[in-house]
């Protein structure tokens, strides 16, 4: 993850002292001319598919940015306390060290709210709304040679532009900040925007609005940064009367079948089936059946930059025993796998495929030239253990390096093909006859590990970070 920003305290501070009545010149925001739209504290608002949105982000506690097109400063979730978005770090106070403690709290409370009276942080539901195709038209824009994002209303033709900006996070590991303004050359323009949310998941990641371009044009909803980390505001109206409600991210509680004769029935109703498979996976002799289940919410309907409209509803698992003619539900984790139309950055997003063999449940994810990655598990003990690991790290398609960890031996094998780098030379210097042949020369290196017991499938909500906890474990 990466954060950063936009205005040193003292020019955001500048910026909302010297808005003054001078300039009368008409702004691209609901018609509004820049003296209406100058405001520090007052904002029109504009209405996008029924929530009132302030049309400039935050800028130092409780003001709003002099343009649209201007970032503002950031801010920690659940906290007042305003940061410099590029350039030094310094908060609204005159303060420059990081407060890198977990701020606390359930949902952003009010006291903590930087926004400006009568103005809030936008909820999870508040910004899902923005990618309802059906009212909503999303598309990349340039605003006062300002690249972000505009939301237009297909009803009012009214709209917002979000613009990009910088970012700043914490790195735990290394105990230390930074941000995407230092790591790139400070001559290029943002090339990404990141907007908080009010609503904390269950999962101890934060949600935010994150649109890029700088591979693919992603514009979707991500559960990337956490509490510590700076990013920007865009408010919403406080006491404003939704036309539309906007789809609840979460479902947990939807009452489903458990048990059927059709397997289909056992899927949620707000789901789809995205894949199926068969095979024993308790030992009796039965035909069982693991589903790849899909969300099917609009707003998870996106415009990409270049490759269009895509289907970015996350991916999740059902898993049914058959019992004679009935099959039952052993396991469903309705939000375990991403898209498979997620940004891939610079290459396409991994392919998932499940599989079951010998009584065993595979997870593998095909990264074509970069390699791949594997989970194993058994069903015992009533639940889904994780028993292996295997991840291999390619180059150019050549195998560099391969893991792989048997939890039940409790032994990691590490190879290393140490005549890659020859193979690669000989692959880039291959004339019309073909590249030199050399064979793969594996150096094997066996560790002992030690683990506090099998990671269960049931132990996360997300699929996507097996791979971290199995080798973390």
């Amino acid at each position: 993850m990466k954060k950063t920003a936009f205005l040193s305290f003292l020019l955001a501070f500048l910026a909302c002292a010297s808005v003054q009545a001078a300039d009368a010149e008409a702004v691209e925001t609901r018609g509004e001319t820049a003296t209406e739209a100058a405001s520090p504290t007052i904002d029109a608002g504009v209405v996008i598919n029924g929530v009132k949105w302030a049309s400039r982000n935050v800028n130092a506690p409780g003001t709003f940015t002099a343009t649209p097109e201007a970032a503002g400063m950031l801010y920690q979730w659940n906290r007042r306390l305003g940061w410099s978005t590029d350039g030094p770090l310094i908060n609204s106070d005159g303060g420059a060290e990081w407060d890198k403690s977990l701020p606390s709290g359930k949902t952003w409370e009010k006291a903590n709210d930087p926004s400006p009276a009568g103005w809030r942080v936008p909820t999870v539901d508040e910004i899902m709304s923005l990618f309802d195709i059906d009212k909503v038209t999303t598309e990349w824009a340039t605003q006062n040679g300002v690249d972000g994002i505009k939301f237009t209303d297909n009803a009012t033709a009214d709209f917002i532009f979000l613009p990009m900006s910088y970012f700043r996070r914490y790195d735990q590991d290394r105990d230390r900040y930074y941000d995407n303004y230092t790591r790139y050359d400070k001559h290029i323009k943002p090339r990404s925007g990141h907007y908080w949310s009010s609503t904390p998941p269950d999962n101890g990641v934060w949600y935010n609005l994150n649109f890029d371009n700088l591979y693919l044009g992603m514009m979707s909803l991500y559960e990337t940064h956490h509490r510590f980390d700076m990013l920007n505001i865009r408010p919403v109206a406080e006491n404003y009367a939704q036309d539309a409600k906007a789809e609840p991210v979460r479902a947990e509680t939807m009452r489903v079948k458990t048990r059927s004769k059709n397997p289909d029935d056992l899927v949620r109703s707000d789901q789809t089936i995205f894949a199926k498979t068969f095979g024993d996976l308790n030992g009796d002799g039965e035909e069982d059946i693991v589903m790849i289940t899909k969300q099917t919410k609009k707003s998870a309907v996106v415009i990409d930059r270049y490759r269009g409209k895509l289907d970015r509803n996350s991916r999740g698992i059902l898993i049914a025993f058959k019992d004679g003619e009935y099959y039952n539900t052993v396991l469903a984790i309705p939000y375990c796998f991403s898209s498979e139309n997620e940004d891939g950055g610079v290459y396409f997003p991994p392919e998932l495929d499940i599989g079951i063999g010998n009584g065993i449940l595979y997870f593998h994810y095909g990264y074509g030239r970069y390699g791949y990655w594997r989970y194993t598990f058994r069903y015992q003990n009533n639940h889904f253990a994780l028993i292996g690991f295997d991840r291999s790290n390619n180059r150019g398609g050549i195998m560099e390096r391969a893991i792989s960890i048997n939890f039940l031996t409790k032994k990691k094998l590490t190879s290393t093909n140490t005549n890659a780098q020859a193979q690669l030379e000989a692959e880039n210097n291959a004339d019309e006859n073909g590249a030199e042949i050399i064979e793969d020369i594996w150096e094997e290196v066996w560790q002992d590990i030690d683990i506090g017991g099998l990671l269960k499938l049931t132990d996360t909500k997300s699929c996507n970070r097996l791979d971290r906890m199995a080798e973390e474990n």
